[in-house]
């Protein structure tokens, strides 16, 4: 089971904007802009970092195993996604190794920013579990 959600606190201060007391742009901008120098540093190619429809900042790590999507929100703590963007076919003759050889590299690059801590890693489906347990049934 791959672990690839990881939730964690960061001591970074709210760089949100509000525009007529509406959040115009989350939070999580300066901290993704972290997260890939961190990348970018430890010899991945990085795009830039994205605004992800309106809750989050993402952008694509990539090296000779292939690219890698990471995106970040706020349901507090953060949550960082890493998603597997590399051609289906690859994914199904190279099985898993080159995902989790990633997953386990952005767990040190993460580990290395003393601007983030408490770390906890799920797979997709444990966080989705973890999230329907915290969420209360419809009324």
């Amino acid at each position: 089971m791959i672990r690839n959600f990881v939730s964690f606190k960061s001591s970074l201060p709210d760089d949100s904007v509000e525009f007529e007391r509406e959040i115009a742009m989350p939070d999580g901008c300066a901290l993704m802009e972290l997260i890939c120098d961190a990348f970018q540093r430890a010899g991945y190619a990085v795009s830039e970092v994205e605004l992800h429809s309106c809750y989050g900042w993402c952008f694509d790590a990539s090296d000779e195993s292939g690219r890698f999507w990471l995106m970040v929100q706020f349901p507090d703590p953060w949550l960082l996604m890493i998603q597997d963007y590399r051609p289906f076919w690859r994914r199904l003759f190279k099985s898993n190794a080159d995902f989790e050889r990633f997953v386990e590299k952005s767990r040190s690059i993460l580990q290395g920013l003393p601007e983030i801590s408490e770390f906890v890693w799920y797979s997709e489906r444990e966080w989705r579990d973890q999230n329907q347990r915290n969420i209360p049934p419809d009324q």
